[in-house]
């Protein structure tokens, strides 16, 4: 996703504020065994406070990485 945080303006805001709302997480625990049981993620699990942004920079990364 990095690429796509690159074209956002605001992307290292983005990013610090997607941290934080990682690190203040209930449920670390639950994403903790959702990541170390699965090998490649689709997507955020719904109970993922960045789900919402995850799924747009997926969004905006998915249309370059079909086209090579």
């Amino acid at each position: 996703v990095r690429p796509a945080v690159r074209q956002i303006p605001d992307g290292p805001e983005l990013l610090r504020n997607a941290a934080h709302r990682c690190l203040t997480c209930s449920s670390a625990d639950r994403c903790t065994e959702f990541l170390d049981a699965t090998e490649h993620v689709a997507e955020a699990p719904e109970y993922c406070r960045n789900k919402d942004l995850l799924d747009r920079l997926r969004q905006m990364v998915e249309p370059s990485t079909q086209a090579a």
